[in-house]
């Protein structure tokens, strides 16, 4: 299955290990969080056993394109990761616009962020016809942590 494929753990990895480097507390606030709904749910299962995150998102486009918007339904003190594929000139298009920072930020292909979708405004800058934009979220709903 696409949950169990090599590359899709791998990028699981990669942003599990640098919301654990660069976020330390929400890595554990996520981490104990998980114990907990794992212990105290029998029948839940997570998706990936080395990561934290219990959602994910994956955008296979070709062109993933994002409307101005919060992801309200997230955690509002969490972290997302998000990573990006494809074969777009990021100087072009693809860009991260943060418009409550006044930010607009290349984005290129391979690329990872962690940021808070719950509390920021974002979208993204359209691509050119023949390019792809593809993306990969991670991220912890709101209603899980009590």
């Amino acid at each position: 299955s696409l949950l169990e494929h090599k590359v899709i753990q791998r990028l699981v990895g990669f942003g599990n290990s640098i919301l654990y480097y660069y976020s330390p507390k929400v890595y554990e606030l996520y981490s104990n969080t998980r114990r907990s709904l794992l212990k105290n749910q029998s029948g839940l299962a997570w998706n990936f056993l080395n990561c934290v995150f219990p959602a994910t998102i994956f955008n296979f486009g070709p062109l993933t394109v994002i409307l101005d918007h919060m992801n309200k339904q997230n955690f509002t003190s969490g972290i997302c990761s998000i990573i990006t594929l494809g074969n777009y000139d990021p100087t072009k298009g693809g860009h991260l616009v943060l418009f409550d920072l006044g930010l607009i930020v290349q984005f290129p292909p391979g690329s990872t962020i962690i940021i808070s979708l719950a509390i920021l405004c974002h979208d993204n800058v359209s691509i050119f016809s023949g390019e792809k934009c593809l993306s990969f979220t991670q991220y912890f709903a709101e209603g899980l942590i009590r």
